[in-house]
């Protein structure tokens, strides 16, 4: 049975076999090398049969046209040889750069959980997301996914996110979103989309919701204060009712795996918030 495991771009849940992240398009190291390795069995399952059928031809040819043609099909199985060492040495790449992938992840978990346990204790929700955060670029991040309060910093990060749109929500409201540049416009839409983007996940998205993450009795009860804010959020701040919400969500699902595509939702908002600019 395929696991559960998270893209090493977001962090979103993805099939252990599949071969990008159905959110963000990045590659899933474990799903493409499975890929990779039935289309090349496939391909040596019809090289050998090839070979077979070629075999054949040689002899038949070798009756009938001499030396000149055993030449031609020297050349040819030569040719099928190389084709084949080629796919192993590609194949052994592939299966190196796992086994490296593992590797730091597991040096990743050794340098730095216990740390993350240790700022975690101390209870400063803030502190503990701008250390996970410093540590994005380290070698093997991706293990942060599998840390035991992760997915509650998910939601945690969301949250903050929001603070920080009604903050600039506010500004606008001044009419500063008035004197914005192109570029300046830009960052706000930006922000503000991502914003109402995982929020709506989060209550559309099984593998994004509350129910389905592994968080503590306390974490819970944090995770539904947040929310109850957010809806005030989209409700009152971004004038987003229940039926505008589930319209967003809807024109954003990707038919090809029925996931919220980031741009798409972004073109469905942009409408609710073109008044912030006017």
């Amino acid at each position: 049975m395929a696991k559960r495991i998270y893209c090493t771009n977001c962090g979103a849940p993805v099939g252990e076999f599949a071969e990008k992240c159905p959110y963000c398009g990045a590659m899933n190291p474990t799903g493409a090398e499975a890929a990779y390795m039935e289309k090349l069995r496939g391909i040596r399952k019809d090289l050998a049969a090839m070979d077979d059928d070629l075999e054949e031809a040689y002899v038949r040819e070798l009756k009938k046209r001499g030396s000149r043609f055993g030449k031609i099909a020297a050349g040819i199985a030569i040719a099928i040889l190389a084709l084949i060492l080629l796919f192993a040495v590609n194949e052994m790449v592939y299966r190196n750069k796992a086994k490296r992938d593992s590797a730091k992840e597991i040096a990743f978990q050794k340098e730095f959980f216990t740390e993350l346990d240790q700022v975690y204790e101390k209870g400063d929700d803030e502190s503990t997301l701008d250390y996970i955060q410093s540590l994005y670029e380290q070698e093997g991040a991706s293990a942060l996914w599998s840390w035991k309060h992760m997915d509650y910093f998910e939601f945690y990060e969301t949250y903050r996110d929001m603070k920080a749109v009604r903050e600039m929500l506010t500004k606008l409201e001044g009419g500063e979103g008035k004197g914005l540049g192109p570029r300046e416009r830009e960052g706000f839409e930006s922000d503000i989309t991502w914003t109402v983007y995982r929020i709506l996940q989060s209550r559309n998205d099984e593998y994004r919701s509350l129910s389905n993450a592994k968080v503590t009795e306390e974490e819970r009860q944090k995770v539904l204060g947040f929310q109850e804010e957010e809806e005030v959020f989209l409700k009152d701040d971004l004038g987003l009712d229940e039926a505008d919400q589930d319209e967003i969500w809807k024109q954003s699902l990707n038919r090809e795996g029925g996931y919220a595509d980031y741009d798409k939702m972004k073109k469905a908002l942009a409408p609710y918030l073109a008044h912030w600019f006017e």
